[in-house]
């Protein structure tokens, strides 16, 4: 998890990098730092309401909520497009036979 942190990280520092000096010569210097800005606080907002709080539980505990909350956003995905087919969750968590 901390190459995929590590990469995310270089990523957006290439792209504000890149995106820096054309802001600045068509927004101005105020203006590109207040969209900088905007968007750090925008992250920060995300990531106070929808990160999960880890303090004081254990790694089980932590895995253990992660990979439900993992299998309900893909049951959600899977109904949201309206596929013909199911995935039958096994109780220890293994995704299953898929039907057709």
């Amino acid at each position: 998890m901390g190459s995929l942190t590590i990469g995310l990280c270089y990523a957006s520092l290439f792209c504000a990098d890149v995106s820096f000096l054309p802001l600045v010569s068509t927004l101005g210097r105020d203006a590109t730092l207040s969209l900088y800005a905007l968007m750090a606080f925008t992250v920060a907002i995300f990531a106070l309401f929808r990160l999960p709080e880890t303090k004081g539980k254990s790694l089980q505990d932590l895995q253990k909520s992660l990979h439900l909350q993992a299998r309900q956003v893909l049951c959600r995905y899977i109904h949201s497009i309206d596929l013909k087919w199911s995935i039958h969750f096994y109780s220890n968590g293994r995704v299953g036979d898929i039907a057709h």
